[in-house]
């Protein structure tokens, strides 16, 4: 809730290099890296919900489905229904969809889609029903996805 110290500043070139090299080279225990993780886990991406987010929240309120958005368990599932199910939904450009880049996507963005399989693999061993949608299913063919949250959602 409190607001950054150096929110809106702007530091010159030379402060910038000083406070690069202050970090360089750092080497964090397991144990620090551990406690970064833990905290990472309670923060909610992002802010606010996007678009396809919201459309999907107010087709699952139609139905009367309840669900969390943003529930703090491995990889922030966009949204929650009770007992166990994940849904994501991923963004074209952000988690690098072949379909609406062709010619294929940036490493930093493949490197995205690893991580996103990393975290269905992890939660599907630990009991959870992960559901990804792409941005474009969600505009494109968006009764056929609440069909498949509907279906999901009468089994559990």
């Amino acid at each position: 809730g409190r607001i950054s110290p150096t929110l809106g500043k702007h530091y010159s070139q030379e402060t910038r290099i000083k406070l690069s090299l202050v970090n360089k080279g750092r080497r964090r225990t397991e144990e620090t890296k551990r406690k970064i993780r833990i905290v990472r886990l309670r923060q909610i991406f992002p802010v606010r919900d996007t678009k396809p987010e919201l459309k999907l929240q107010n087709g699952l309120k139609k139905y009367n489905i309840l669900f969390e958005t943003h529930k703090s368990i491995l990889g922030q599932p966009d949204i929650f229904i009770e007992p166990n199910i994940c849904i994501f939904v991923d963004g074209c450009y952000w988690h690098g969809c072949s379909q609406c880049f062709p010619k294929g996507v940036r490493s930093d963005r493949a490197s995205q889609r690893l991580r996103d399989n990393k975290i269905d693999a992890t939660l599907n061993q630990i009991g959870y029903k992960v559901f990804r949608f792409w941005e474009h299913d969600i505009s494109n063919n968006f009764d056929e996805t609440i069909d498949i949250i509907k279906d999901m959602y009468s089994i559990a």
